[in-house]
């Protein structure tokens, strides 16, 4: 395996743990608490308790909604890592809905658009739930998934179905 193929999986992974905070709706069910310390005064009324930690005001609206509702009010997201040569790699995150599913591709009509992308399954492919390289038998139209790319590539690093992320979060969380 390459260095910069597996710095691109460290990579998928760690966008996976953000939308895990994201699609999962930042942690913890309503009735899940955590050990923290307390406020010697209320939390001021840029925060929201509902997660078992405050939101900031900007993402408050986020406490109201349900996992899926949530999921399609994230629009993107981008993180750049620096690799062993000091070159900035950029990894990509597009979710949104699948359009359309073969072997070789897949389309997805990514949240808050009106034009789709299409993306190359090739055999480096990561689709998640099941760590399978360059397989998308398990997914169809109307999932939805993130896809993660590298740079300005075409080629798909990884497709992830957030409602798999979702369930194993409830799972651990003992949330709905």
């Amino acid at each position: 395996m390459s260095r910069g193929f597996r710095s691109a999986l460290v990579a998928v992974g760690l966008v996976a743990v953000l939308l895990l905070g994201i699609a999962g709706g930042f942690g913890l069910s309503r009735t899940v608490g955590i050990a923290r310390a307390q406020p010697s005064s209320p939390p001021a009324t840029s925060a929201v308790q509902g997660h078992g930690h405050p939101l900031p005001a900007a993402l408050a609206f986020l406490g109201t909604m349900n996992a899926t509702q949530r999921f399609d009010h994230f629009i993107s997201a981008q993180m750049t890592f620096s690799n062993p040569q000091g070159q900035n790699v950029v990894l990509n995150a597009v979710p949104g809905k699948l359009t359309s599913v073969s072997p070789s591709a897949v389309t997805i009509m990514p949240n808050g658009s009106s034009a789709s992308r299409t993306f190359t399954v090739t055999s480096d492919t990561w689709v998640v739930p099941t760590p399978k390289r360059g397989s998308v038998s398990g997914l169809n139209p109307g999932d939805r998934a993130v896809i993660y790319y590298v740079g300005g590539s075409s080629d798909a690093a990884a497709i992830v179905e957030p409602r798999v992320m979702v369930s194993a979060l409830s799972t651990m969380t003992g949330g709905p």
